[in-house]
Formats: structure tokens, C-alpha cells, sequence
């Protein structure tokens, strides 16, 4: 068995206080495997960034979150606000007890609290792309499965709302989707892939993604991978809504590509300029409000247990 010292970090409201549960589980197995581990519990909202960065300049170096895609992205930021750029990568898993779990669709392996421990004596890795989200206002934020601006932060806050209320999952994503096109204006923005101009005119959304899924099981983005030379960007334009509700199905089988009002593109970077300030989200978390921002590709910037 390995003498690396795998730090566990639990967030435990997830799932609907599952995380917890879950967590007395494994670590039963670890003591019984004995397994090199210490813990945390994430106490508050941006807690397990301060708690990942602590242990990282501590020398650790492998990190599994027991939560939701939350917990993930904030263990990245951990991971990626200490780490130096493409020297000693950190490795990460998950085991998914959030509500949404849309990283884990795009992986090989969902760990469960049973099968993780043989995976951690193997400690087979494979390289993860992560992304980088910066502003305008000198924020920088980084992201594993998709990040967008505009309409998503919208759908962001009005999820949040709704989870402090008990109601969570795809439906509920559906909901505030819907309810939000209502409500929503558009920005009119100007974005280039890679210093080439892919639109400029109004639009309800740009995305940038390395995973595939989003809102609790949406396909946006088929074809991205998580190890790819580029990010899969998605561009929804300016459209009547009587246009757009026909054509939301392609959300789910992988034909959002096709929609009328849907532009794609790959690239290294995307550059938005926008006339007003749009909300910008990264894996579910909202990041801020800007006129200008880029979604940049970080290859292969860390490990993620398989």
C-alpha cells in the first residue's frame, strides 16, 4: 500500500445530508484497509478551498470530495490557487452525493463508497483539462466540467433560491429555465475563439465546456472530452421563444448542436465583451457580474482517479 496521505473533505449537506452518511461508510473501509487518510468537513460556502489549499501547502497532494459538483469545484480552486502550473499535479475524485452530479456523468468510473478503496490502492490516473474563467474585475475562477455567462447565472441564482426551499434536480432546472427565458433580457456581446470573431449580435448565453452535461443531466455539449487540446464552446443567440421551446429537447439527445438558434465552436480561449454586466457561473458555483471575461483552457491540469 502507498504512503500517500489521502485528505478527504465532506461536505455535509450534500445530498440532502447524505454526505455524512456516505462518509461513515468509507471511512470504516479506509481504518479497515488501513489506508493513510485524513478529513475535513466543509463548515460554509468556500470553506473547502481554504481547507484544500491549507493541506496542499502542507505537501498533500490527493484529495477526494464526498459531495456534489459544488464541492468539486471548490476543491479545484483549492487545488489550482496553490499548485504551481504543470509541476507536482494534484489528484482528485469524487464520490457524488449532490443533487445535480454532472461531472460524474462525463467520467469513466463513479466511485461509490464501496468501490473507492480498491481504486485507491490501484491509484490509477488519467490527466483532466481544467478551465479558467477571468473578469474584468481581475477575478479569476477555475472550473472541471462547464462554465457560461449570462442567462446560467440567471438559472444559478434562481436555483439557489429554490434548493434553500428543499427542491432540487433536473425538473426543478427545467423550471427555472423556463421561467428565466421569460424574464431575461439579452446581451448583446461580441466573443472571438482564439482572436478569430465567432458572433457578435445578442444572446441569451456562451458557454465553455470540458464535460459534457449540465443542469442535472443536459447534454450541452456532446462532444466535448475531458482531455481534449480545446474547450467545446456554446453560443445560444437572440430568438423569439416561440422559436426556441420546440427545439429544447435537443438538451437531452444530443442534438442541441442542430438548434436554429445555437452557434458552436473549439478553441484554447474564448474573449466576451458585453454592453452590460452578465452573471458568470462555473460548475453551478456564480462567480460574479461582468462586461468582460474569457473562458481559457488549462491542459491536462490535473489527475483525477480512475
Amino acid at each position: 500500500m502507498s504512503n500517500a496521505i489521502w485528505y478527504f473533505i465532506i461536505n455535509p449537506v450534500s445530498g440532502n445530508g447524505k454526505g455524512l452518511e456516505v462518509w461513515s461508510e468509507v471511512r470504516k473501509q479506509l481504518e479497515a484497509e488501513e489506508v493513510n487518510f485524513s478529513f475535513g468537513i466543509s463548515e460554509y460556502h468556500k470553506h473547502t478551498i481554504q481547507l484544500i489549499t491549507d493541506k496542499h501547502k502542507e505537501g498533500v497532494r490527493h484529495f477526494i470530495g464526498i459531495g456534489g459538483d459544488g464541492t468539486l469545484n471548490e476543491i479545484v480552486n483549492g487545488i489550482m490557487d496553490a499548485q504551481v502550473p504543470t509541476q507536482d499535479l494534484s489528484t482528485l475524485a469524487l464520490i457524488p452525493v449532490g443533487t445535480g452530479n454532472d461531472w460524474v456523468k462525463s467520467q469513466k468510473v463513479i466511485f461509490t463508497a464501496n468501490s473507492l478503496v480498491s481504486k485507491l490502492q490501484e491509484q490509477k490516473t488519467q490527466p483532466h483539462n481544467v478551465g479558467r474563467v477571468n473578469t474584468g474585475e481581475g477575478i479569476t475562477h477555475y472550473f472541471m466540467n462547464i462554465a457560461g455567462a449570462g442567462i446560467d447565472g440567471a438559472i444559478v441564482k434562481e436555483l439557489e433560491a429554490q434548493n434553500k426551499k428543499g427542491k432540487a434536480g433536473q425538473w426543478v432546472y427545467i423550471k427555472s429555465l423556463i421561467k428565466t427565458l421569460f424574464s431575461y433580457k439579452t446581451t448583446a456581446l461580441n466573443i472571438e475563439v482564439d482572436a478569430k470573431p465567432l458572433y457578435a449580435g445578442g444572446a441569451f448565453i456562451v458557454a465553455a465546456s470540458i464535460g459534457k452535461y449540465f443542469g442535472s443531466g443536459m447534454l450541452l455539449s456532446p462532444k466535448a472530452e475531458v482531455n481534449s487540446d480545446t474547450l467545446d464552446f456554446t453560443l445560444a443567440k437572440k430568438d423569439k421563444l416561440y422559436r426556441i421551446f420546440p427545439q429544447l429537447h435537443k438538451l437531452f439527445n444530443g442534438k442541441i448542436a442542430s438548434a436554429t438558434f445555437v452557434e458552436k465552436g473549439i478553441g484554447d480561449k474564448a474573449s466576451i465583451t458585453t454592453d452590460r454586466l452578465v452573471s458568470v457561473q462555473a460548475d453551478g458555483e456564480l462567480v460574479g457580474e461582468t462586461k468582460r471575461l474569457s473562458f481559457e483552457l488549462i491542459p491536462k491540469g490535473i489527475k483525477v482517479l480512475v
